[in-house]
C-alpha cells in the first residue's frame, strides 16, 4: 500500500545523500514538494498519483543533484577535504588506541610465561577483533544515517588534539610490560611473528575499507522507474 509520507522521505533522503544539497536546500525542496502534492490533491488526484507528478515537475534526482552541482560546487569540494581530513584525524586515534590494546595484550601473555608465538598471537587477536567491531560499526552507521554535516565544531578538533597526544602517551607505556616480562630473545621472535601478522591484517583492513568506500559511494534511493510524470 502507497505510504505518502514514507515515499517523500525517502525522496527526500535520496537528496541529502548527495554532497551538493545540503539539509536546509532538502527541507526546501521538501516544502515545494508538499505544495505541488496539496495542489495536485485538491484536484482529485491520489496520493500515489500526486506524489509522482509532483516529483516529475520537480525533476529527477540526477535532475536537481545536476544543478545544485553547478550552484554549490565549492560546497561540495569544501565538504569532501573535510570529511578526508576527518578521515585522517579519526583513522590516526583509532591506530594509536587499538596498536596500544594489541601491545598490551602482548604484554599480559609475556607476564603469564608464555613465549612468543603467544604473544604475537594474542596481539594479532585483538588487533582484528578491535578493527573488526569498529568497520563493522561504522559501516552501519554509514548505511544507516542521513546526516549532512557541513562543519566540525571547535571543541572537537581540540579533542581531537588531546585525544591523539593522549593515545601516543598509551601507546608508549603499553610497551612497557612487554619489554619488563619478555626474555630478550622472545622479543625478536615476537616482533618477526608479529610484524608479518599485522601487516597481512592490516592489508585486510585495507581492502575492507575500500569495499566500505564503494557500498557508502552506492546508496539505496528510489528509483527513476518510480519517480515518472503523470500526465494529468
Amino acid at each position: 500500500m502507497f505510504q505518502l509520507e514514507s515515499e517523500i522521505q525517502r525522496w527526500r533522503q535520496s537528496l541529502v545523500q548527495h554532497d551538493s544539497i545540503g539539509a536546509a536546500d532538502a527541507s526546501e525542496l521538501e516544502s515545494h514538494l508538499r505544495d505541488l502534492i496539496s495542489n495536485f490533491q485538491d484536484r482529485d488526484l491520489t496520493d500515489q498519483e500526486a506524489f509522482m507528478v509532483a516529483t516529475g515537475r520537480l525533476g529527477t534526482t540526477e535532475e536537481l543533484v545536476t544543478e545544485f552541482d553547478k550552484v554549490n560546487a565549492d560546497s561540495v569540494w569544501r565538504i569532501r577535504i573535510l570529511w578526508m581530513l576527518g578521515g585522517y584525524v579519526a583513522f590516526g586515534l583509532a591506530s594509536r588506541v587499538i596498536g596500544s590494546l594489541s601491545v598490551a595484550a602482548a604484554g599480559g601473555v609475556a607476564l603469564a610465561g608464555f613465549g612468543p608465538a603467544w604473544m604475537a598471537t594474542a596481539a594479532l587477536a585483538v588487533l582484528v577483533l578491535a578493527w573488526s567491531i569498529l568497520l563493522r560499526r561504522v559501516h552501519r552507521q554509514s548505511m544507516n544515517s542521513t546526516v549532512f554535516v557541513d562543519q566540525i565544531p571547535k571543541w572537537m578538533c581540540v579533542w581531537a588534539v588531546i585525544g591523539y597526544v593522549s593515545c601516543l602517551a598509551i601507546s608508549r607505556f603499553a610497551i612497557v610490560p612487554l619489554v619488563m616480562f619478555a626474555q630478550q630473545a622472545d622479543l625478536g621472535m615476537y616482533a618477526m611473528i608479529n610484524g608479518i601478522g599485522a601487516a597481512i591484517v592490516h592489508a585486510a583492513i585495507f581492502i575492507a575499507c575500500v569495499v566500505m568506500m564503494w557500498k557508502i559511494s552506492r546508496p539505496a534511493c528510489l528509483a527513476e522507474s518510480d519517480m515518472q510524470p503523470v500526465d494529468v
